[in-house]
Order: C-alpha cells, then structure tokens, then sequence
C-alpha cells in the first residue's frame, strides 16, 4: 500500500457530485453504519462521560472506565488525556470578542506530535500518518477557531480507518468509551475557547456542532426495552437518568448548558424530533437522511475533507 498525506480535492460546488460516487463516501457511509450498528442497544458504562462538561454550573470531572480497554483504545483514551492537560497549559487570553479565543491556535499548535506520539505501534507507520491527519483536525479549525459536523466526521474517518485495517476492535461497548472521550473533549475545547459553530444553520439547524453524536445516541436506544420514549426525553427527571449512559441524552444536556431560553424557540428541528417522531428507530433513521443530506451533500463542510490512499475521492 503506498500511503500519501491527504490532500485537499473538493475545490468547487460541482465537485460534490464526484465525491457522492467516490470510493471515500462509500467507505465513510459504510463506516458510519457499522458502527452504529455496533452500538444498538449499548449503553456507555457508567462513570465515562464527565457530567460536568453537560451541567449548567459545573466544572470538568474526574471520570472512571472500570472495563479493561483495547489496548489501541486505550492508547487512544491516554492522548485524550494528555490533550486534555494541554488545555490546561494552554489558558484562554484575555480578550474582548463572544467567539473564538486564539489561545486555541497555541493549543491546535502542540497537538500533532502529542498525537504522533500516541500513536506510535499501533500499526504500520505510513497508515498511522495518513490517518493521523484525521485525528489532528477533528478538533476544530485554528484559522476560524470553529467546530462543526467536518470535524466530528474526519475522527469518525480516524477511526474507521483503523477498523478497516483491524487496528480497532469492531465492538460496541469499546466504541462507546472511545467516543465519549473524544465527544467530552470536543465540547470541552468548545467551552474554554469559545469555538464558533462551523457551517451552522442557526436554529434551523439539528445542532450548532454536531450531527452523528445524535445518530449513535438514537441507535443506543434501538432494540433497548429500558430506553425512555422518545417524547419523554426532555423530562429533567428522565434526561437527568439518561445522559450519563446514551449520547443523544448527553448532547441534548449540552445543548440545555449552552443555550437559555424555550428549548423550542433555540432548537426547533430537535424539538420537533423529540415530539413527532414515534420510535428511536424512526429518530436514527430520519437523522441518517438528515446526515446525507446536511453533511455529506454540502459543499461547506466537505470541502474541508481531504482524500488519500485510504479515502480516496475517485
């Protein structure tokens, strides 16, 4: 296999239609299925997610993870770590603007030979660099200080990448815990530096920064007898329940900390979810539509996706 460092090949509106029949979305669609398949009716183990990052008034939290880890996951997990500390190091300035604290540029800085490092046997060298480029942007942009669904797909590229080549187990409750991690990380990078919503819709869209953090959530549910009704998700008694162990609860909780006022009026297409849709079946398959659709069909956010020997847009 000869690996290449991935390069920018979606220059213009019309090179979507390419993209849509090449070999990188079909691996990307292919991916994203397997491992919401992988997850239906998995709950994330208790004491993973930090339910500071999803409580209004609260700090950052010790968490646990009382399973015994893949090794490459917990390679994985163990530079969550060490990024997370980085941001400690790495202070917001003092300034004046509502969005974007460019402390995040010094931080996106540090984070490509922490990641390398990492990295470092868990396959072939030329692999490991082809797919670090994934990892290292799926944490928001330096140059916009922004995050957004193109973020969240290069980790989900990441991390396909490493199943392909049987780098990753190819379990659900393994996956969940590497997930979580990278989810928790994301929104707390999102907090203390105040990244902006990348390619946001405003209220129309489903969220300002992610997309397949609600698929997964809503496949957990899928096949699960004790899962809560859809409508009664927005119950603080239930969501309260929930989002320490189903990712479509944990964000919904991060939308709630993030955002003031009538859920309906900041977040409609969500509200209108929560309240029409009849079954967690119904929820993952409308979203999926959604994900093609607002997504993989939009020239915004795939522009920024870069192709490779792995993903390749031919």
């Amino acid at each position: 296999m000869n690996w290449v460092t991935p390069t920018k090949q979606i220059n213009v509106p019309h090179d979507l239609i390419r993209f849509k029949q090449s070999d990188g979305c079909q691996k990307l669609q292919k991916g994203i299925s397997e491992i919401v398949q992988l997850v239906q009716g998995v709950k994330v183990p208790e004491g993973v997610l930090d339910m500071g990052i999803v409580t209004r008034d609260q700090q950052p939290q010790p968490t646990i993870i009382s399973i015994e880890l893949n090794n490459n996951i917990r390679k994985i997990v163990d530079i969550f770590e060490i990024l997370n500390k980085t941001i400690d190091e790495t202070p917001p300035v003092q300034e004046s603007s509502r969005f974007g604290n460019r402390a995040f540029r010094d931080w996106s800085e540090k984070i490509t030979t922490i990641i390398l490092k990492g990295l470092e046997g868990m396959g072939e060298q030329g692999l490991l660099e082809e797919l670090s480029w994934y990892f290292i942007n799926s944490f928001g942009n330096p140059t916009r200080i922004d995050y957004g669904s193109g973020h969240e797909l290069n980790f989900y590229a990441f991390i396909i990448g490493l199943m392909d080549y049987d780098k990753l187990p190819h379990d659900g409750v393994q996956l969940l815990i590497l997930l979580s991690k990278y989810y928790d990380l994301c929104r707390r990078i999102i907090l203390v530096y105040r990244l902006e919503p990348a390619g946001s819709h405003g209220v129309w869209g489903l969220d300002d920064h992610f997309h397949l953090m609600f698929i997964i959530g809503a496949s957990q549910y899928c096949e699960d007898r004790t899962a809560p009704s859809v409508q009664s998700l927005l119950n603080p008694m239930i969501l309260g329940k929930e989002k320490s162990l189903n990712l479509f609860a944990n964000a919904i909780s991060f939308v709630l900390k993030l955002k003031s006022g009538r859920f309906n009026e900041h977040s409609p297409v969500l509200m209108d979810i929560v309240t029409r849709v009849r079954n967690w079946e119904k929820v993952r398959q409308g979203l999926f539509k959604m994900y093609n659709v607002e997504v993989l069909g939009k020239f915004p956010v795939i522009q920024h996706f870069y192709f490779g020997s792995i993903y390749r847009c031919d």
